[in-house]
């Protein structure tokens, strides 16, 4: 008798929440109707989609990076190598025909540097450390690579590229909001009308549920590595870039590998905690490939047959 009623509570809850959810789903699909009743047309939606892209990019253009600048502590310029420095700055900035940047100096514990976009020409960041690492032409050659980034707004193409993923994935996420609460409503009741309350995840439904979702994040996901991709091709063309206006590939490549060996195994291996462990590190392939920037020694391959290709030329 006892059990007869256990698994009549349990069934009761199943179906009040199954009711919850559904009721959820039927209001979330309510308000979805409600909105697209007087849906206009493709073009107005594509205009109105790009337009929140536009402004929630240029939002994050215009005050993410004072936002982050705002965490970094920075120190004052120094050194007998600083005038010279400036000049250079001033003298690239010209040359490359873009408004000269903020430059800021940092101590960021490893030799490092990067451009971000932003109003006024941008800003650079430079770690103090790189100064008594590298020569003054390895130094000109990688001021001329961040510069090239801002030359050909990379960061801010990337920034509006990651806003418009986001918002599509959002649009869709909402408009799959009711059939996802409801899937989960059955699952739920499902388990507790079988008396396995714990067990709902296993449920056809939910299954179900979890073939949506995936379908709703592998597009994203194929974006993001595709911009990576993008984002690995832009430091190779960063790099060209900087050769060209050097005139010194060998320079850029002396630099680079200068910093990398440098630079700690935790920094070179920077996002991608998730995938390694302590004794356990990333496999190379997956580094690759998930990496914003080509490997070093790929780039300095290509920067040594820039200088080869010159010198054939001359």
């Amino acid at each position: 008798m006892r059990g007869a009623t256990i698994r009549f509570v349990m069934a009761v809850v199943g179906l009040v929440a199954f009711s919850v959810y559904a009721a959820g789903a039927y209001v979330t699909y309510a308000i979805i109707q409600l909105v697209l009743a007087d849906r206009p047309s493709s073009m107005t939606i594509i205009s109105i989609f790009i337009g929140i892209t536009l402004l929630v990019g240029f939002l994050s253009y215009r005050y993410g990076t004072a936002q982050l600048l705002a965490s970094m502590e920075t120190v004052g310029a120094f050194g007998p190598r600083i005038e010279w420095f400036n000049g250079r700055v001033t003298a690239l900035s010209a040359e490359m025909e873009i408004d000269q940047p903020e430059i800021w100096f940092t101590d960021m514990e490893e030799p490092n540097a990067f451009a971000m976009s932003g109003p006024n020409g941008g800003v650079v960041v430079f770690d103090t450390t790189l100064f008594s690492l590298l020569s003054d032409d390895e130094l000109e050659a990688i001021l001329a690579h961040e510069l090239a980034h801002l030359e050909s707004h990379d960061g801010l193409v990337q920034l509006l590229a990651f806003t418009g993923l986001q918002t599509v994935v959002g649009v869709v996420s909402l408009l799959l909001l009711p059939v996802m609460l409801l899937l989960t409503g059955i699952a739920k009741a499902n388990a507790w009308i079988r008396g396995t309350p714990s067990a709902w995840t296993k449920s056809l439904a939910w299954k179900f549920r979890t073939v949506i979702f995936a379908f709703v994040m592998i597009v994203p996901m194929i974006v993001t590595f595709v911009l990576l991709v993008r984002s690995r091709r832009r430091e190779y063309a960063a790099d060209r870039r900087a050769a060209e206006v050097t005139d010194n590939p060998l320079a850029l490549a002396r630099a680079l590998a200068t910093i990398h060996e440098a630079m700690t195994e935790e920094l070179k291996l920077k996002g991608l905690e998730p995938f390694g462990s302590e004794g356990h590190p990333v496999p190379e392939t997956l580094y690759r490939l998930f990496s914003t920037h080509p490997d070093v020694k790929s780039r300095i391959a290509k920067l040594r047959a820039m200088e080869k290709e010159t010198e054939r030329r001359q």
